[in-house]
């Protein structure tokens, strides 16, 4: 595993993780309701309960999660893992009425689970692309790919609140400027999402926001946020790991494959982050990634891997 870290402290850190649970399905050519599953669904339970299990056992004070299927109960099945309150959004639906609906099984979207004590709050789950759609938890309306983020609201046990966001960007990072245009808007968006919510409430001392970006640290989407203040913690510790690998991944390799690529010939990278606010700059004490266990019989448990950041918080 790669891992930074500062000085110990003496206090127990807050444990973040960011991490692309992987839905387990994938769309043909582009097409937003010709999408198939990956993998047989008996080797998807299995694959979530070694997932859920690792989880449990890493036992993160706050999830920031992504691909999240399906939900809305695989995010109260997190959350009962791991002790944790819950929200969730639905962003994959198709077009639906409770359970009947097409393309059939797609329930995919975000979530954030939080210890008890943080006091998780939902705040917003604002559109970041997408012309039309909607999606509920038992009715959907949704045409062409769309993109939205999750913000929520814990609360420290000194009364300090932070702001926590989770989203998942538009993909490939092998898709070209357009591709790359399209999550520079959704960034924008983002940041005008996250902007309006601390004007509403300017207690709000900070922010925490992870997910799967599918952008490279040079993007201008990352640098968007860089210039609007936020925080790489892994630049900011000067490390660098990849979290889509191909070649230490074989879920990783399985969806270059069906995108039409060769593994052999795509790199590693990094395009799942945690960012903070500057007001939390001094709090960060480590990150490291998660998911690859070295040694052990069970594969990896997602395509990604996920990113873990410790902030020594008051």
């Amino acid at each position: 595993m790669s891992a930074a870290a500062v000085a110990p402290a003496a206090a127990k850190p807050l444990r973040v993780l960011t991490y692309n649970l992987w839905h387990g399905f994938w769309r043909t050519a582009d097409k937003e309701l010709l999408i198939v599953p990956s993998e047989p669904t008996r080797d998807r339970g299995r694959r979530q309960s070694i997932q859920m299990a690792e989880l449990e056992r890493l036992r993160p004070d706050l999830l920031l999660a992504q691909e999240v299927h399906p939900l809305p109960w695989r995010a109260r099945e997190l959350a009962r893992g791991l002790g944790h309150h819950s929200i969730h959004q639905l962003v994959s639906c198709g077009v639906r009425f409770l359970h009947l609906g097409i393309p059939w099984a797609v329930r995919s979207g975000l979530a954030v689970t939080a210890a008890p004590e943080l006091e998780l709050e939902r705040l917003a789950a604002p559109v970041l692309s997408g012309r039309f759609g909607y999606c509920s938890d038992w009715v959907g309306l949704q045409f062409e790919e769309a993109r939205r983020a999750l913000l929520g609201r814990i609360q420290l046990a000194g009364g300090r609140r932070l702001l926590v966001v989770t989203t998942h960007l538009h993909s490939s990072t092998e898709g070209g400027a357009l591709r790359a245009d399209r999550r520079t808007r959704e960034v924008e968006a983002l940041l005008a999402a996250i902007n309006e919510v601390r004007r509403r409430d300017p207690a709000i001392d900070g922010v925490i926001l992870g997910g799967d970006f599918n952008a490279l640290s040079e993007s201008e989407a990352v640098s968007l946020l860089l210039r609007a203040g936020f925080v790489d913690v892994a630049r900011f510790l000067d490390t660098e790991f990849p979290t889509y690998d191909p070649w230490a991944n074989d879920f990783a390799a399985q969806m270059t494959r069906a995108g039409g690529g060769d593994p052999a010939y795509s790199p590693p990278r990094r395009i799942d982050y945690l960012f903070v606010s500057r007001e939390l700059e001094t709090t960060i004490r480590s990150v490291d990634r998660y998911g690859l266990r070295d040694g052990q019989p069970e594969p990896v448990d997602s395509d990604h891997f996920g990113v873990l950041l410790e902030l020594e918080l008051d």
